[in-house]
């Protein structure tokens, strides 16, 4: 995972994958604030529940599909 800050905005570029195969997806910061930073682990942590919503057919390429997600100040991964 890489992480950076382009004005007030972040970006984090992650892979996900299963055992087959290997994506990168994007999360964009939205309302963080100045000050706030986001360990990875939560970005990760809310990578992994937005997927479990997703149903399990093909569900990689699913989330591939929404990138980029976006994290809120709450750590919530969204569409």
């Amino acid at each position: 995972m890489t992480a950076r800050s382009e004005g007030e905005r972040r970006y984090w570029d992650c892979i996900v994958g299963d055992l087959d195969e290997w994506h990168y997806v994007q999360v964009i910061g939205i309302e963080l604030g100045p000050f706030t930073g986001v360990p990875p682990e939560d970005i990760e942590d809310g990578i992994e529940r937005f997927a479990a919503a997703l149903p399990t057919e093909n569900r990689l390429h699913q989330l591939i599909n929404f990138s980029p997600l976006h994290v809120d100040h709450r750590r919530t991964v969204v569409d």
